[in-house]
């Protein structure tokens, strides 16, 4: 029972220290932004970025005020935060620093990295996820600032709101709530914090005729306590060091020069395990000394309910290993066939980029006539591709799509992707735009699905007042890809038996500039370029179409993939470590349940050996038990499926902790009952 207290505390200790490494990581941006308003100023294209920087600069000058623009670079390998203060108090930001208050003239920075032609201080913050940089107000001119997001301070947004819009300059308050996304301890620590609580109980429990023996003998309960302490606080120490050691050298490594700040960050993890370790020793106080009865002196302590509880224990966590490690496994099948889709078709989109939105940094005027202007100059030109395969979205999360949640099978192309990627009529000859009808909806259906064309006859009848004109397409003969890391659910991105809807003005109307702008934003469009440097070859035609500031790069749609596969691995690592965690304490649950059981019924499990039965037969009880649980798990597992939307569970994880606990509680109840054999039969305790 020691040990399994000690495993349960390691256990604990460690997940407390994993929350703290990666919530300090992700933590960075409260400190900077949580005490902030958002607001947003345009300004107007006859006004250079240098008089407006001027102009603001000592509009909030007057009144004692600061005003900060944040610039997110995702070009890199991570994210790097460019925040451009002014100068005028010494408590905007409430950060520790090594240049007084952040005060800094043009040629400063302060930065968790190197940046050339910059003084630059270093910033002691974790840089794991992402880089921060702070730069003078001034330098933010190199950016298109006609419709920006800016911070400026709660207490007084009004009043330097008020102070910019007498410049001329319109202003916008973001009246939001901005949500920082920490892990909360009491959703990743409660289970193994009860484990914990429950282990220094069994360990109690199974002391109780040492204890009454030792109280026959003259001990308090108060002197039992203590040579419990004694006995038991060495190993909690040691183990505490251990993962102490380990963390603070992994956040030395990773944090560098933050690594003092961890500590002090991490400080409320410990609090939190020497609370629930105080909890943990009010209660074994409780259970020593309620020890007195003679029962304990005969061994009788309460094993059945110890042993029921660790199987209660086990059900639980079996539904949450059962929830993270199907994220983890998903996130496995999404890199792995991200990278293979990329290598698939990294010569067909060799020249084609994407055009992204980044509206963390600016929003654009009119968004809906602005992408729609892009739409038209970029459709012909450059061969604008659209396949919007939303509905085939695989999350990460739920393990499913749209398409197998609601029966939504359809997709939406243009004209150009029919060239691009052929489809085929059922006589075997390529579908091409010639055989659109004017006026009509036309849609692409495939052979499999004829007996939908009535219900889509009737939906765009309804919404869109058109009558459709079918085209049958052979699925045999097609392939239909997505070209899109976050769609598409067959090999390489394939997307299988779409009913395929024909992109035109007949049916998107009016709203046809704002789903280019959806397009654009989930990579659903791209387009073909013809120059080594893409962004500078469409910088001019961003400009003149009015999204410039809101598209702050144009990625290949090649370099796209490797990009989803780096922002999975966080989440991947985040998931698969505390998989890896409550399977741990899943495998101390089924030795201790084993082994309990096994002690519990030593006697009959014996006897049952000597006289020829097999072990199954032996230890049927638990075996039956076992089974019930798991049966208990499914059902709980599907009531949440059905309940509770966005949340999927994979049931073949169910099936392999299933038959490895078999195989442990075989061989451990083997083992057990080989060693004790001679001493069950004398009789012996």
């Amino acid at each position: 029972m020691r040990k399994l207290m000690i495993l349960c505390f390691i256990i604990f200790f460690s997940v407390l220290s994993i929350l703290s490494f990666i919530n300090y990581s992700m933590g960075t941006f409260e400190k900077i932004e949580m005490d902030k308003k958002r607001i947003t100023i345009d300004k107007p294209e006859n006004v250079t970025n240098e008089v407006f920087l001027s102009e603001v600069d000592k509009a909030l000058e007057s009144i004692n005020s600061d005003i900060m623009y944040c610039y997110v670079d995702i070009s890199g390998e991570k994210p790097s935060y460019n925040y451009y203060k002014t100068n005028h108090s010494t408590d905007f930001i409430s950060i520790s620093s090594p240049h007084e208050s952040i005060i800094l003239d043009r040629s400063e920075c302060i930065s968790t990295t190197t940046n050339e032609g910059y003084t630059s201080y270093r910033l002691d913050f974790p840089s794991i996820y992402q880089d921060i940089t702070f730069y003078n107000w001034y330098q933010a001119g190199i950016y298109d600032l006609s419709s920006c997001k800016y911070f400026v301070s709660n207490d007084n947004y009004e009043e330097v709101a008020a102070a910019i819009t007498g410049l001329g300059y319109p202003v916008t308050t973001d009246e939001g709530v901005v949500i920082f996304a920490q892990l909360p301890v009491s959703t990743f620590a409660f289970i193994p914090a009860l484990m914990l609580v429950a282990g220094m109980c069994f360990y109690a429990l199974s002391g109780g005729k040492k204890n009454v023996l030792k109280k026959m003998e003259g001990y308090t309960t108060r002197n039992i306590i203590i040579d419990e302490l004694k006995y038991n606080a060495p190993a909690f120490l040691i183990s505490f060091l251990i993962i102490e050691t380990i963390t603070l050298a992994a956040a030395a490594f990773f944090f560098k020069w933050a690594v003092f700040q961890y500590s002090i960050f991490s400080l409320k993890y410990i609090l939190t395990c020497l609370l629930v370790l105080f909890a943990g020793f009010i209660v074994v106080s409780l259970l020593i000394y309620k020890q007195n009865s003679a029962e304990h002196i005969k061994g009788r302590v309460p094993k059945k309910g110890i042993y029921l509880i660790s199987i209660l224990s086990k059900i639980i966590f079996l539904v949450f290993i059962m929830y993270f490690m199907t994220i983890s496994l998903n996130g496995v099948l999404i890199c792995y066939n991200t990278y293979r889709t990329a290598d698939f078709l990294k010569e067909k989109v060799s020249s084609y980029v994407t055009i992204p939105l980044n509206v963390s940094n600016a929003s654009s005027s009119n968004p809906g006539d602005n992408y729609l202007s892009f739409y038209n100059e970029t459709v012909d030109s450059r061969n604008g591709i659209l396949i919007d395969a939303g509905n085939y979205s695989y999350s990460l999360i739920t393990g499913s799509t749209l398409n197998e949640e609601y029966g939504q099978d359809f997709i939406i192309v243009n004209d150009n992707y029919l060239s691009f990627n052929p489809i085929y009529d059922t006589n075997g000859k390529i579908i091409t735009p010639d055989r659109f009808s004017d006026g009509e909806f036309n849609i692409l259906i495939p052979g499999t699905k004829i007996d939908e064309m009535d219900k889509y006859r009737k939906y765009n009848q309804k919404w869109y007042s058109l009558n459709t004109n079918f085209i049958t397409y052979d699925a045999d003969r097609t392939d239909i890809y997505s070209y899109n890391t976050q769609t598409g659910t067959g090999e390489y991105g394939r997307i299988e038996e779409p009913v395929i809807r024909i992109a035109d003005s007949n049916w998107l109307g009016d709203h046809f500039g704002l789903f280019v702008e959806g397009w654009c934003s989930t990579g659903s469009y791209f387009i073909k370029t013809y120059t080594e440097d893409p962004y500078s070859e469409l910088l001019p035609l961003l400009k003149e179409t009015g999204i410039a500031s809101v598209t702050p790069r144009t990625p290949y749609v090649s370099s796209v993939f490797n990009e989803t596969i780096n922002n999975l691995l966080p989440m991947l690592r985040l998931y698969g470590t505390q998989s890896i965690v409550l399977l741990i304490g899943l495998v101390a649950l089924v030795l201790f349940s084993a082994k309990l059981y096994c002690e519990n019924y030593r006697d009959r499990i014996t006897y049952c050996l000597i006289e020829g039965y097999s072990l199954p037969s032996c230890i049927k009880s638990h075996l039956t038990l076992t089974i019930i649980s798991y049966i208990l798990v499914l059902i709980i597992a599907l009531f949440i499926m059905k309940n509770f939307t966005g949340i999927s569970i994979n049931f073949y994880i169910l099936a392999g902790a299933f038959i490895g606990e078999i195989i442990i509680t075989f061989i451990v109840c083997r083992k057990y009952t080989r060693i004790n054999l001679y001493e069950i039969v004398k009789g012996a305790e």
